[in-house]
């Protein structure tokens, strides 16, 4: 990856060779705003599957987080539902002109509230919520964000009782936020 050809570029990157328990934590945790992942020989200490279960375990805590997966190997139709877990793929070697193409269309294209806001309503949706709770939901989001009031984190987080449903809207909240 042209990691010194991006800072070139004024992008602000972080590589790590492997993802190890503590990294995930931070992968997970929504700081980074794109993630672009290798595939192969990054995880192996962690899980068999490798960059594939990291793609999974980011995805399943934090569905809002764009991750990006970078691989040149080709692998059987088994792997098919992780690549559908990524926002994009860039196949190795992918050239830096064409990476910083993809990466800046995500930048435009994907950092919006309606993006943010989809992903709200897919992990409410997945929780089998009602129109009236989500609707009720999404006016509580958008009371707190337009007066600029500190979120009450515990009023807004009180349509589920699920502590990782709660951590799933929570960290998209946050995305949503700084973006």
């Amino acid at each position: 990856f042209p990691v010194e050809l991006f800072k070139d570029y004024e992008y602000r990157i972080t590589k790590w060779d492997e993802v190890t328990s503590a990294r995930l934590k931070e992968l997970q945790s929504g700081q980074f705003d794109i993630i672009i992942l290798d595939i192969n020989g990054v995880a192996k200490q962690l899980s068999e599957e490798d960059g594939f279960a990291i793609i999974e375990t980011i995805k399943s805590n934090n569905p809002s987080q764009i991750l990006i997966a970078y691989s040149g190997q080709t692998y059987d139709s088994s792997k098919q539902k992780y690549w559908q877990m990524a926002d994009d793929t860039i196949p190795k070697p992918g050239g830096f002109l064409r990476i910083k193409e993809m990466i800046d269309s995500i930048i435009v294209n994907q950092f919006t509230p309606e993006r943010y806001l989809g992903v709200l309503r897919s992990i409410l949706d997945e929780q089998g919520f009602n129109q009236s709770a989500k609707r009720g939901f999404e006016l509580k989001l958008f009371n707190t964000i337009s007066k600029g009031k500190n979120i009450d984190w515990n009023s807004l987080l009180g349509i589920t009782r699920d502590r990782t449903v709660k951590r799933k809207l929570k960290i998209t909240i946050e995305t949503l936020i700084k973006n």
